[in-house]
């Protein structure tokens, strides 16, 4: 009697979740096809994909929550492509889309879990969390009076999305394997990616072309073959080189993390490359070499065939394919950053800005740098060529102190905690020393940069016995 009953309940649940399944995708295919007789057809229908990719993200923690963060990552890499799509094929372009929405509402899922099981959170899990909640909430509450509550709303929610990975693997029921099985997921995401972003290199998609024209980013080249800096399906060449840069450090660390073997490392690294994206170059060097550092000596070999085989292919490969000179110049810039253009516009930028913080310690708020700037175009700055600068310009010294204080707890928190997995701490700790070298360059703590960084840190915040070597570490550093 008892497992009849058991079965009559789980068919109820599993019926129940069909149901509110096939509800759901009525209601979307209802709005895509009233969307064509409106004139916010397009904006329905950026509607529709955000509302579907939310549902699916809902349903997947429901059925299989193993497999909701590689579906997450899938989700922030590809939108901006959906976008274009979507822009191409009504052949009008959208400054500030609905269809960004789509990865911030999948990560807010996160909270469901997170909220109701917030007590069970590790003390480290919760201090991070609450500490990032306070600083975005100081920024939201400098910039709220200044650029209004859209643009400050957006600037909030893409900072505190992309970190609720750690709590969100922390409270969880997850197996210590399923790390392996979300770091292999990435880097299947980053070679898929990266094949679109030599195609996009090599064959221009009429609507990536569309796109590049009417968005006026003249740094990113001309929308014709061999003559464009690869974003691929994300953003911009700078959201790319951070996503290849990260994924592709995944890869070269662990034969275990990675898809296609030898070849996948070579798709990822080629991508990279042609993003033209240098400080994303950096801070790869800086993730392997300390990871190298960390090593043991059996992994170090093979470290060092992947190594070899990765200069072998820059050495003698590429060379021989088409638009390579670009790469090399690129390269040869690094030896001559006196009469390097951009390097000359950053530094007197960054002198510019270190002014302007002097004259403004509490900081300018949320709303004030980054993508938002396209809400006030005429108070905020889109581009901002200096993270750490930027953190203080957002934030403030109050704001600023505690975020950058956040950063250096977690590189030392990573780096102390070897025992027991310690490649996913060497992982974290790799992570956490090229967030600290990207930071010279640009801001990466929202967007897919922070999916990013905080996706392998939160490696280290997952199984119970983890859990208790946390406290550990707190009450005997």
């Amino acid at each position: 009697m008892e497992n009849v009953d058991k079965f009559i309940g789980l068919t109820k649940t599993v019926l129940q979740r069909m149901v509110s399944a096939v509800g759901a995708l009525l209601v979307i295919a209802l709005i895509g096809i009233l969307s064509a007789k409106t004139s916010l057809f397009q904006d329905l229908w950026q509607l529709s994909v955000v509302l579907l990719l939310t549902l699916v993200a809902l349903f997947i923690q429901q059925v299989k929550p193993v497999v909701y963060l590689p579906y997450m990552l899938a989700v922030w890499s590809v939108y901006p492509e959906l976008r274009r799509l979507l822009d191409w094929s009504y052949n009008s372009y959208s400054d500030t889309p609905i269809m960004a929405l789509a990865p911030i509402l999948v990560s807010l899922t996160m909270l469901i879990p997170i909220v109701k099981n917030f007590r069970k959170l590790t003390r480290v899990a919760r201090g991070v969390l609450l500490t990032a909640i306070f600083v975005f909430l100081y920024g939201l509450t400098i910039g709220l009076p200044r650029f209004g509550g859209v643009a400050v709303g957006f600037d909030f929610i893409n900072y505190l999305a992309p970190l609720l990975v750690i709590p969100y693997v922390n409270v969880g029921h997850f197996k210590s394997s399923d790390r392996d099985i979300w770091l292999r997921s990435l880097s299947s995401i980053a070679v898929i990616v990266a094949i679109y972003g030599i195609i996009q290199y090599f064959f221009i998609p009429p609507w990536d072309a569309f796109w590049m024209l009417n968005s006026e980013m003249t740094s990113i080249g001309h929308p014709e073959p061999m003559m464009v800096r690869v974003f691929s399906t994300l953003n911009s060449p700078g959201p790319a080189g951070v996503f290849f840069s990260f994924t592709l450090a995944v890869m070269v660390m662990n034969k275990k993390w990675r898809v296609l073997g030898f070849a996948g490392i070579l798709i990822v690294a080629f991508t990279l490359l042609i993003t033209l994206v240098r400080s994303s170059w950096i801070g790869l060097a800086a993730m392997i070499i300390v990871y190298f550092m960390q090593a043991k000596s059996q992994n170090k070999m093979k470290l060092m065939a992947v190594l070899v085989v990765l200069l072998m292919f820059y050495q003698f490969v590429l060379p021989s394919l088409p638009g390579s000179d670009a790469i090399t110049t690129r390269f040869q810039t690094f030896g001559n950053l006196s009469e390097d253009t951009s390097y000359k516009e950053r530094l007197a930028f960054s002198t510019q800005i270190s002014s302007s913080i002097t004259s403004n310690p509490l900081g300018n708020g949320l709303g004030s740098t980054g993508l938002t700037a396209k809400f006030n175009s005429q108070k905020a700055l889109q581009d901002f060529d200096n993270g750490y600068l930027n953190i203080f310009y957002t934030f403030g010294l109050p704001g600023g102190l505690f975020l950058i204080g956040l950063l250096l707890f977690l590189l030392a928190f990573a780096f102390k905690g070897k025992k027991g997995r310690p490649e996913y701490y060497h992982l974290a700790f790799g992570t956490m020393v090229a967030v600290m070298v990207l930071l010279l360059s640009s801001n990466i703590l929202s967007g897919v940069g922070g999916v990013c960084i905080w996706f392998l840190v939160a490696m280290i915040f997952m199984d119970p016995e983890e859990k208790v070597n946390h406290e550990n570490l707190l009450r005997h550093p």
